[in-house]
């Protein structure tokens, strides 16, 4: 469990009200991080706040938050206009509406936290709502503040306790009409059968789902080289493979299906027969 929780307030369904903490389900504390130096002499930068009207260095208890309404003209903001705005969700979780959590496309979703009883006492009421909600299949949809704004959550079940995923709004999330606006929907007769071996390549390489296997080779490959760096080595040069040009898709595919297991053989087999090629670079 981290030691700093991320923010605490109280969960409320209705009448229903309890304390609870949230923490940060993912962490970054593993992933390697870089100073910027002076080449030379490796003294590390440090970054100062000058002011370009004046030249001077400001402190930080000298620089406010400003909305820009014109060009080059601000409204100065200051702690307490934050605090004028009494919105109940600053320190509560409101759990609004419940729905299925297929409804929800997944690029709504942002970041996950996890929500835990804050003490004892909260821990009766957290756990009734968490079997109601858990037998119910349901996730209930929220809306508190943080990080300044408030937003909306999806609360779900999980384990014994919460997971709040934070939801981007509707307004943020670019529709794919425009974006996929000059891509055939359509299929020739042609590509009807080289869809049928690929859905094949696709049952071949279908596996259950599971995250431990995820590594980060980047993140392995930069720690090599930094080894061996402290080491006084030369890292070694990883050659890439280039892309290759598909002349024949089919080709491509069969190929692709041939060395994907050892019961490729018997699925190519019985793969559609093969039309005239048609040429094509991808």
């Amino acid at each position: 469990m981290p030691a700093r929780p991320y923010w605490k307030g109280h969960m409320r369904l209705s009448l229903v009200s309890f304390g609870v903490t949230l923490y940060p389900a993912i962490s970054s504390a593993s992933r390697i991080t870089f100073h910027q130096l002076e080449r030379g002499t490796g003294c590390r930068i440090r970054e100062k706040r000058i002011c370009p009207e004046t030249g001077r260095e400001v402190s930080s208890e000298d620089i406010v938050k400003g909305f820009e309404y014109q060009k080059g003209r601000y409204v100065v903001m200051e702690e307490d206009d934050f605090d004028k705005i009494k919105l109940e969700t600053r320190k509560t979780i409101e759990l609004i509406q419940f729905f299925q959590v297929s409804e929800v496309d997944p690029l709504y979703y942002d970041k996950p936290y996890y929500v835990v009883p804050d003490g004892t006492v909260a821990e009766d009421a957290y756990v009734v709502v968490r079997e109601a909600l858990a037998k119910s299949g349901q996730a209930a949809l929220g809306r508190v503040v943080l990080s300044g704004r408030e937003q909306h959550v999806a609360v779900m079940p999980r384990d014994k306790g919460f997971v709040l995923m934070t939801l981007h709004a509707d307004a943020l999330v670019r529709k794919p009409a425009g974006i996929f606006a000059d891509i055939r929907a359509d299929l020739d007769e042609a590509m009807a059968d080289e869809v049928a071996v690929a859905e094949q390549l696709i049952a071949r390489k279908m596996a259950p789902f599971d995250p431990t296997r995820f590594v980060d080779r980047y993140e392995q490959a930069l720690r090599a080289v930094i080894d061996e760096k402290l080491k006084g080595h030369a890292p070694a040069e990883v050659t890439t493979a280039k892309p290759t040009t598909v002349v024949n898709l089919m080709d491509a595919l069969k190929r692709s299906l041939e060395g994907s297991g050892p019961a490729a053989n018997h699925q190519a087999q019985h793969a559609p027969k093969q039309r005239a090629p048609r040429k094509r670079s991808a």
